[in-house]
């Protein structure tokens, strides 16, 4: 009877043990699906670390001579900095700081702004001026040649002078004008072109007393020639000196300040001549002081010679 106990008690204890093992069956044949993937890629894991670890072995061998290679440095890098302190201590006072860069500000500054553009402005003023004062040549070329067409008729009867001598009178001055602009250029180069406007205005001058205060024909066509190479003399010194002094973007405009005078010193001469003869009731009727008229319409000029003269 106990031999039967004990075999049914070992019967009933494998029961008991395959019972619980077929769930653990049943849950280890889904971990072995599992596993079979991941052994997959564990291979060429493996491979690469393997292949990885063959390139670190000849990095390894590299550095070590490197580094056999920095000790040294380091030995020697440690005195020299205690040398660069010490000169540093020595060199620069204990409360002195190294000046930084400093980066260009981003701020603009509207008072240095309008400061270089009032100063841009005043000397853009300032060379129209001056462009002015060597156009007012200009305007005596204009007045010179214009004036004594009001004077043509009481010329010839004051003189007497035939229609050869008369035309000489008016006309040679443009000959003289010829032999000024030859010369300007040189006169200029030796002397400074405001000289030779000096010059040139000394000249009109001469040329309107003298025109006006002649006593003979000849002595008239004397003067006029004078004034015929002041004319010349101030067409081409005043357009270079205009051109000289004008900044490259009023250079164009500036410069035709010549042409501009000239035709207004032509209009001005015969509105001069218009009112004095109209005020003495003819050209060759006397005028102020009992002198003719048309003596003063040359006389006229000495004003604007005189302006110029101040200018320059």
């Amino acid at each position: 009877m106990g031999i039967g106990h004990g075999a049914l008690g070992i019967e009933n204890r494998d029961e008991s043990l395959h019972s619980i093992n077929e769930p653990l069956h049943s849950i280890n044949e889904p971990l072995n699906s599992i596993n079979e993937p991941l052994n997959f890629i564990n291979e060429p894991l493996n491979s690469i670390n393997e292949s990885l670890n063959s390139i670190n072995e000849p990095l390894n061998s590299i550095n070590e001579p490197l580094n056999s290679i920095n000790e040294p440095l380091n030995s020697i890098n440690e005195p020299l900095n205690s040398i660069n302190e010490s000169l540093v201590s020595t060199l620069l006072p204990h409360n002195a700081q190294c000046p930084m860069p400093h980066a260009p500000s981003p701020i603009i500054n509207i008072q240095t702004m309008t400061s270089t553009t009032t100063r841009r402005k005043s000397s853009t003023f300032y060379v129209i001026l001056i462009a002015g004062a060597a156009a007012l040549g200009g305007f005596l070329f204009g007045f010179d040649t214009a004036v004594i067409n009001g004077a043509v008729g009481a010329l010839s009867n004051a003189f007497n002078a035939n229609s050869v001598l008369t035309g000489l009178a008016v006309s040679l001055a443009l000959l003289g004008s010829a032999v000024g602009a030859f010369y300007a250029g040189k006169i200029a180069d030796r002397y400074g072109r405001v000289k030779a406007m000096v010059a040139a205005s000394v000249l009109f001058t001469i040329s309107a007393i003298g025109s006006g205060i002649a006593f003979g024909i000849w002595d008239f066509i004397f003067w006029r020639l004078l004034g015929g190479i002041a004319v010349g003399t101030a067409s081409v010194i005043a357009p270079a000196y205009i051109a000289e002094c004008s900044p490259s973007h009023l250079r164009g405009r500036l410069g035709s300040l010549q042409q501009l005078a000239i035709v207004v010193g032509i209009f001005i001469a015969l509105i001069c001549d218009y009112f004095i003869a109209m005020s003495a009731g003819s050209a060759e009727s006397p005028f102020l002081f009992g002198i003719a008229a048309w003596r003063w319409m040359f006389w006229t000029e000495i004003l604007q010679q005189y302006y110029m003269e101040c200018q320059l």
